[in-house]
């Protein structure tokens, strides 16, 4: 017999007569480093830590799946976690196949390639038995828990009750690892869906016959980089991916009440542990219903990677930079970036430096880019068309920031490229081209600001009634030794009212000088 796990039946000595049931294969004194990096589920196994053994030294045999712990200092903030993970001798490694607990949201932790895994009991390895009742499968205070390769339950812990052996499989489900779309069984019922697939769909069945009256289910994305699509999941949950959806290392509970499912545990915002960020996708001949996490599976719009990032992701603790990658084409959309965002620092758009004309964002009835109320965004490689004379190319207002960086600005012909006010900001950090002709190149006003620090071009035949004018204490500055190119013409260089300033820095404005009313500085 390879283990014995006797149930210690005291209730003389136990507070309100409680006794538990254990199970489970243990082995002792094992601590190991692991250099894994990242929310891995695949955990390489290092050395074993000063004073404890290797999973080999303790004889874990290949494919045993054990109850582990990991603790990673190295991190910040230092993490924990508990589960199930299976062995492997070959590749020397342990696959976390079920998170029971984390300090992550009980979801994956971000190992720092310092963290130490041993192995361990947890809550799942044992049952509360109270004194005279019957717990899962008939386990009872003072029954005797055997595990051998040659008893009845192959392997497995087993009952040992006069004589009759009882499987405990029922108390300690394995978690059901899939890797393509899956429908949740009543066999899922008190257990874990592990979906590690790339970006599967998990579908509750409409029809419950067969299920038990509760079923709670918890269901894990197993991928650590895609989310999973969620199909016929209550509306509670919040939607994107075309529905509901899980993201990278998140979960779900479900479970049935009053003949329906219902969500016992939801996911909340993704928090992504990479401090490079997020990287989102979107193209043209993409679609909203995809994760965007990918080049193979990127949105169609703009604006749904956009609310991915508002709707679904939790920013704080480092990971504050979501990065949106479009494919080559004209996105026939609006951009509406609204803030403050749970964490988030800064939101790229990001088309080519070396052909913004192939990246055009054209829209027809607004702003072709607004930022408001503390939103942050910058826009590099772009083509920015707005069609009405009545908005701008670009817009900032409410507290929110846009950085240029080679953009191609087409405004309507009475209309305005750039647009600040209400103490918005807009840098100038990489060079501008006014594409079209317009009524004002530059409009800022409502103590906003526009920095310039970096050359602007004028293009052929383009024809700008006034190229800057700040007002209502409105500040147009030149910074670094930046050039303004005119190729096309420039009837008036600035208009300047209401306590605005502009200040040149010693560059060339194109146009006539301007004089400014009184109050207005000009530099």
């Amino acid at each position: 017999m390879k283990r014995i796990l006797l149930h210690i039946f005291a209730c003389a000595v136990l507070v309100a007569s409680v006794c538990a049931a254990f199970a489970g294969t243990l082995y002792d004194l094992v601590r190991m480093t692991t250099p894994t990096t990242g929310a891995n589920y695949v955990v390489s196994l290092g050395v074993a830590v000063p004073g404890f053994r290797s999973f080999s030294q303790a004889g874990v045999p290949d494919g045993a799946t054990v109850s582990i712990g990991i603790f990673d200092a190295g991190g910040s903030p230092v993490q924990s976690l508990t589960g199930r993970g299976t062995y492997s001798a070959g590749a020397n490694s342990v696959t976390i196949t079920q998170i029971i607990a984390s300090t992550n949201n009980d979801a994956m932790i971000p190992l720092s390639g310092s963290a130490q895994i041993f192995i361990s009991p947890n809550a799942l390895d044992i049952e509360t038995v109270t004194a005279g009742s019957t717990g899962t499968n008939g386990v009872a205070p003072g029954d005797l828990l055997v595990a051998s390769p040659s008893n009845a339950c192959n392997g497995s812990p087993c009952l040992a009750d006069s004589g009759i052996n009882k499987s405990l499989n029922g108390l300690f489900n394995a978690p059901n690892v899939q890797s393509a779309n899956y429908t949740i069984a009543a066999s899922d019922c008190n257990g874990t869906v592990v979906e590690t697939g790339a970006f599967q769909t998990i579908t509750l069945p409409s029809s419950l016959t067969g299920f038990p009256s509760s079923c709670p289910v918890r269901i894990v994305n197993g991928s650590s980089t895609r989310a999973q699509a969620l199909s016929n999941f209550p509306s509670s949950l919040p939607t994107r991916c075309g529905g509901a959806c899980l993201w990278p290392n998140q979960s779900v509970t479900v479970g049935i009440a009053s003949g329906a499912w219902i969500v016992i545990a939801a996911p909340g915002r993704w928090k992504p542990p990479s401090l490079g960020g997020v990287q989102l996708f979107a193209s043209p001949s993409g679609s909203d219903n995809n994760d965007c996490l990918s080049s193979a599976s990127p949105c169609a719009t703009i604006g749904n990677a956009l609310n991915i990032v508002q709707d679904n992701i939790d920013f704080s603790g480092g990971s504050n930079v979501a990065t949106i990658n479009l494919a080559s084409g004209t996105y026939n959309e609006c951009i509406f970036w609204v803030g403050p965002i749970v964490g988030v620092e800064n939101v790229y758009i990001l088309g080519s430096l070396s052909s913004p004309s192939s990246y055009i964002i054209n829209c027809a009835n607004n702003y072709a880019v607004q930022a408001r109320d503390h939103s942050i965004v910058t826009l590099e490689g772009l083509t920015l068309t707005a069609q009405t004379a009545a908005y701008s190319a670009i817009s900032a207002s409410q507290f929110s920031a846009i950085d240029l960086d080679t953009v191609i600005l087409n405004g309507d012909s009475g209309g305005i490229d750039i647009q600040a006010f209400q103490l918005g900001t807009v840098n100038i950090v990489g060079p501008v081209t006014a594409g079209s002709s317009v009524a004002i190149f530059a409009l800022v006003y409502e103590s906003a600001n526009l920095t310039i620090n970096s050359n602007i071009t004028i293009d052929f035949g383009v024809t700008v009634g006034t190229f800057a004018e700040p007002t209502e204490l409105g500040s147009i500055v030149v910074t670094g030794a930046p050039t303004i190119t005119n190729n096309g013409t420039v009837t008036n260089m600035c208009s300047i009212s209401l306590l605005g300033l502009l200040n040149r820095g010693g560059i060339t404005f194109p146009g006539a000088v301007c004089t400014p009313a009184t109050g207005g500085q000009l530099n």
